[in-house]
């Protein structure tokens, strides 16, 4: 049903449908930028919605650019996202109040509310081997050996400039082949660690079932998540007052700025679109998340309902925490971890 109400308004209003009207303040370069964009090869989709997305969204929130990045994030499965662009878009169609098109948005908004409503009560059925547990139950782990913590925390202190690069790109590395985004054979991994680069001329070979098989992808990946930490270590820095919901979403807008639209490679080694926009958390995207284990075991995680008011919770007793520990910040940094794991906030993207 998706599909079919997707292709019908996408063949209609996007640039090259015959209900598109571009606007007439384009400038000629967006214009011919934009209309060879939708020519390019399928294998360059991903990298186009990114180009859609951050290049043509905010600058012509016009029918044909909404209706084109509504149908990519359709692609990659964010229908709560192609509703709000297609709401948006309802109000601009020409003529105004255009019947077909309204019909149109009221059907694809009933099926979404359907699939919420489906998705929460299987959500609400589902006997998890490990139910979500709200942060208010979760202490603070006070039996960590406050002798091993300070002597971990003056051997990161006294390392080098070098050596905390080095672990720096060791944890890029593990953080996005744990995520799934690629994998690396470890001789790999080992060089680029012991050349402290993830330049792409470095990348010499990648995993046949890797997700992505692109390696300016997979520096662009690691570029991205080392800017993530140049952001925490800054924050570490300063004020850590300046810890909050909004930080939590930037940091997620900076991890995901390449790797939250790729094309990857499936199991059965056919392409999917991945679409999982920075900085939106499950609460617009108004979906509930498990993790499937081993034998069958079923992690359960924060509702989306509740996601908003979780991240402000645990944001609120961070500080808290901190004024009580604050000599101790691995068992800080620890905590704030697993809360936000527990939480995941984001659809992809959280560890």
């Amino acid at each position: 049903m998706f599909e079919t109400l997707i292709r019908t308004v996408s063949a209609a209003y996007a640039p090259n449908g015959p209900c598109a009207l571009l606007p007439a303040n384009m400038e000629d370069m967006d214009r011919i930028a934009l209309m060879n964009s939708i020519q390019a090869p399928p294998d360059q989709y991903g990298g186009m919605l990114q180009f859609w997305e951050a290049t043509f969204l905010p600058k012509y929130r016009c029918t044909p650019v909404l209706i084109l990045v509504a149908d990519g994030r359709a692609r990659g499965g964010d229908l709560e996202g192609v509703l709000q662009l297609y709401t948006e878009a309802l109000h601009l169609v020409s003529p105004p109040g255009d019947p077909e098109f309204h019909k149109f948005v009221l059907e694809f908004t009933c099926q979404c509310e359907v699939r919420r409503e489906e998705n929460s009560k299987a959500w609400s059925l589902m006997k998890p081997s490990e139910p979500w547990t709200s942060v208010r139950s979760m202490d603070f782990p006070t039996e960590l050996e406050p002798a091993l913590i300070y002597n971990d925390f003056s051997l990161w202190s006294s390392a080098s400039p070098e050596t905390r690069r080095r672990y720096e790109i060791f944890s890029s590395l593990q953080t996005n082949i744990m995520e799934g985004v690629f994998k690396l054979p470890a001789e790999v991994i080992e060089c680029l660690v012991n050349l402290n680069s993830i330049e792409p001329d470095e990348i010499t070979q990648i995993s046949f079932d890797s997700a992505t098989q692109d390696v300016l992808e997979i520096a662009d990946v690691l570029a991205d998540t080392m800017k993530a930490f140049a952001f925490i270590n800054d924050l570490n820095n300063c004020d850590s007052s300046r810890i909050d919901r909004k930080m939590v979403l930037d940091v997620h807008q900076l991890v995901l700025t390449t790797s939250g639209c790729l094309l990857t490679q499936t199991s059965s080694f056919s392409q999917s679109l991945q679409y999982h926009p920075g900085s939106v958390s499950r609460s617009s995207s108004k979906t509930n998340v498990y993790i499937q284990g081993c034998g069958g075991s079923i992690v359960q995680f924060c509702p989306f309902e509740k996601v908003d008011e979780e991240l402000d919770l645990l944001i609120n007793l961070y500080h808290r925490y901190e004024e009580l520990h604050h000599s101790r910040p691995f068992a800080q940094a620890a905590w704030l971890h697993m809360v936000l794991i527990t939480c995941h906030p984001f659809t992809d993207g959280n560890g």
